[in-house]
């Protein structure tokens, strides 16, 4: 892990292209609202920014905050991430009309509440996923995978392109093959290390792409 240091001097050495695009998954609250303001002041509101969610009224909040000038851009998607079909729709729309992006800032998640973790409880979406895992590995996994080609065209010109995916960094482990849905070993103990280590390999193999 780089020092404290060594990461001060990457944010202060950090030069984004001429009016970069970001998208923000996950960017109405907490690190996603804080990576997304972060960015719109390092850019100088020189940037087309858009925040993805389901709270326009905080979004529209949010971009109140974000420093304006000529060439600011900044829009709210509405999708409910839970639901991996949003998210297609809503990659399919975001692939229509740009022709890049550079950042693209994965925050979205959803915790379960420490009763229902400890009772080995899951609340599953209509489309028979567990609502944790479809919100903070599902949906974040097919935003990007959807969006590559956005990415690559920027990678294309020259520009920066580039991932971050927000969850548990460092805390992956041993996943069961058998039980990747962990129907059978819901908990805390098991959802941390399994998110972790299901993103790794999502994003080694987006890498890969």
């Amino acid at each position: 892990m780089p020092s404290l240091a060594a990461v001060r001097q990457a944010n202060a050495n950090f030069s984004p292209p001429p009016n970069p695009v970001a998208i923000f998954l996950g960017g109405t609250s907490g690190i996603g609202q804080g990576t997304a303001l972060a960015f719109a002041r390092h850019t100088k509101g020189n940037a087309h920014i858009i925040i993805v969610g389901r709270n326009r009224e905080a979004a529209d909040t949010i971009f109140e905050t974000f420093p304006k000038t000529s060439e600011s851009k900044y829009e709210f998607v509405h999708c409910d991430a839970s639901l991996i079909r949003n998210v297609a729709e809503t990659t399919s729309a975001l692939l229509a009309r740009l022709t890049k992006v550079n950042y693209m800032v994965l925050t979205a998640g959803a915790m379960p509440s420490l009763w229902d973790a400890m009772q080995g409880v899951q609340h599953r979406t209509e489309e028979g996923l567990d609502r944790v895992i479809a919100i903070a590995y599902y949906a974040r996994t097919k935003f990007l995978l959807d969006l590559l080609p956005l990415l690559q065209k920027a990678k294309d010109a020259g520009e920066d392109a580039r991932v971050l995916n927000v969850v548990a960094a460092g805390h992956g482990g041993p996943i069961n093959p058998n039980d990747m849905g962990l129907r059978k070993t819901y908990s805390l103990r098991t959802l941390r290390p399994a998110l972790a280590t299901y993103t790794d390999m999502a994003t080694e193999v987006s890498a890969a792409c």
